[in-house]
């Protein structure tokens, strides 16, 4: 029971965060006003292609602990996985934008590093 919590709580963090993600793309863009259209539209579609990705991620997690049997094997791949997905993408944005001014981005990779420590901590479980 505490393992499927971990799971459960490391799996909505990112799909909460990524609908928030989503949601701060029109101020995002607005930060970068100098920018030209095409660049404008390069970033909305990374900032997107950010935010589906935690979605999915979360919510492959959430489905697998669901409708799975969370102890099996296949389950635990896509526990580890998913982390080291999480982890990847925290230190992509630690590295490349952890000085940013945006409150947001700053604590992206805390956020999906506690994230995929849960996932780890209710696998091991």
């Amino acid at each position: 029971m505490a393992a499927e919590a971990l799971l459960y709580t490391g799996a909505i963090i990112p799909v909460i965060w990524g609908v928030a993600y989503g949601f701060s793309v029109r101020s995002v863009v607005a930060g970068f006003p100098d920018i030209s259209l095409p660049n404008k539209r390069l970033l909305v579609m990374a900032w997107i292609s950010g935010a589906m990705t935690l979605i999915f991620l979360g919510s492959l997690n959430i489905f697998v602990t669901l409708f799975g049997e969370p102890a099996s094997g296949t389950a635990y791949v896509v526990y580890l996985v998913s982390a080291v997905m999480l982890v990847a993408l925290s230190a992509i944005t630690f590295l490349t934008t952890g000085r940013s001014p945006r409150i947001m981005i700053r604590i992206f990779p805390y956020v999906t590093a506690f994230s995929a420590l849960l996932l780890i901590a209710g696998a091991v479980q």
